[in-house]
């Protein structure tokens, strides 16, 4: 019994020890639960503010995945569409196929420059004008240029030399800025004028407004262009081009470039 006792004296001391990191460890316990409330309750607050970014984020994901699917389908479209154009030129007369070939998308957009020019004018019965490369010419209301009338064939050269200028200038493609249109309109005859003198072909009906809407869309032209015509522009364009009249009479300017006046020497 004393032997016992003697142990049990050594143990109460441990045994204090140890109740007493009981309590410590019950009160830590009880600090790191109400810790973890408080941090239950902050992930849940976060968690609230994040469900519409999240659902934010979704949406923008599927949008960049559908984007992503279009720039490769363009992609796809564009080796098409040159591929195509690759084949359209091989398929082509050898007397009529250019030695490179022009992309359909570079086409399109001169296309669309071309049909607002032409548009701009009031110039009848051209719809859907374009270029057609292998038999370098301009189609326009399903005919070929070569096939109209001088007048419209005049109108379509204009054109065409006007919105190449235009394309040039939008697209950041060399160019002089300069254009030189030689009797544009001279031969575009009205509704009811004699149609004599006009072939290859029948021709569809003019009317005398292209020529005012010819002359009053040039105003607006990005660069210089330089018109020579028979007849008269609009008065309200005189007033703001700057126009010569060629004559042989004494003060008449004899032609674009003035004359050099030659100094004859004395007896």
């Amino acid at each position: 019994m004393a032997k016992t006792v003697s142990l049990l004296d050594d143990l109460r001391p441990t045994m204090r020890d140890l109740r007493s990191q009981l309590e410590e460890l019950r009160s830590r316990r009880e600090e790191l639960k109400a810790s973890a409330a408080r941090l239950d309750a902050d992930i849940s607050v976060t968690r609230g503010r994040l469900a519409p970014l999240r659902e934010d984020m979704d949406q923008h994901l599927e949008v960049r995945s559908a984007i992503e699917r279009d720039l490769d389908l363009h992609q796809r479209i564009e080796e098409l569409e040159e591929r195509r154009s690759q084949l359209d030129g091989e398929a082509a007369t050898p007397a009529h196929r250019p030695t490179d070939y022009i992309p359909n998308r570079t086409l399109s957009a001169f296309d669309q420059v071309l049909q607002h020019t032409l548009k701009a004018w009031k110039v009848p019965s051209v719809e859907y004008a374009e270029y057609d490369q292998y038999k370098m010419e301009i189609r326009a209301g399903n005919r070929l240029r070569a096939s109209r009338g001088k007048g419209v064939r005049s109108v379509l050269h204009s054109a065409f030399t006007t919105a190449l200028a235009h394309y040039c200038r939008e697209h950041d493609r060399p160019h002089p800025g300069l254009v030189v249109l030689d009797s544009p309109v001279v031969t575009y005859r009205g509704p009811h004028s004699d149609p004599q003198g006009d072939a290859p072909g029948d021709d569809v009906p003019m009317t005398s407004t292209v020529v005012d809407h010819f002359y009053r869309n040039m105003l607006n032209f990005p660069g210089q262009v330089i018109i020579f015509e028979n007849g008269d522009p609009p008065h309200d364009v005189i007033a703001q081009a700057r126009t010569h009249r060629f004559g042989l009479q004494e003060g008449d300017r004899a032609g674009f470039f003035p004359s050099r006046q030659v100094k004859r020497a004395g007896p």
